[in-house]
């Protein structure tokens, strides 16, 4: 697995891409700094929930294929050329519903390998997708779930 291009090149095809199908409007949400973030935290998540101790042979190849490709990016800003980001602008919801926004994800090509690839969530932008039973609040008056009315304020106020 080479190392043939930068975070810059793969983000300016993912730009270049964004504005011909009319959603310049994503293109400030992808950043190399944004990109870095969101492979760091997914493999701080992938991790803790056992970065592959479920599959056999899945910790071995998250440890010695997967782990120094995302940390050539991290760290070095390189792009492997098994790599690619790939989006969507719908997704189909559990309820039926098809929202509409932006999903990236980033796709990694490993033939011969254990298993021929791996996907890591990047981003993950849907309109009026309502998903309240995903968030979790960290405060200070130990509030561990936000109620779904708590949001009405938040999207009427000007």
């Amino acid at each position: 697995m080479t190392h043939s291009m930068k975070i810059a090149d793969e983000l300016a095809r993912v730009h270049e891409k964004l504005q011909a199908d009319g959603r310049a409007h994503f293109v400030p949400l992808l950043t190399a700094a944004s990109l870095r973030s969101a492979i760091r935290t997914g493999r701080e998540s992938y991790s803790a929930l056992g970065g592959g101790k479920d599959r056999p042979g899945g910790e071995a190849y998250v440890r010695e294929v997967i782990g120094p490709l995302l940390d050539g990016i991290v760290t070095d800003g390189m792009w492997p050329t098994c790599a690619a980001l790939d989006f969507c602008y719908e997704q189909e919801g559990e309820d039926g519903v098809m929202y509409r926004g932006l999903g990236v994800s980033l796709e990694i090509k490993t033939p011969g390998q254990t298993f021929s690839g791996f996907s890591l969530a990047i981003l993950d932008l849907w309109y009026g997708r309502f998903a309240c039973e995903y968030l979790w609040v960290r405060s200070t008056t130990q509030i561990p779930f936000i109620s779904p009315l708590a949001f009405f304020p938040l999207l009427t106020d000007p």
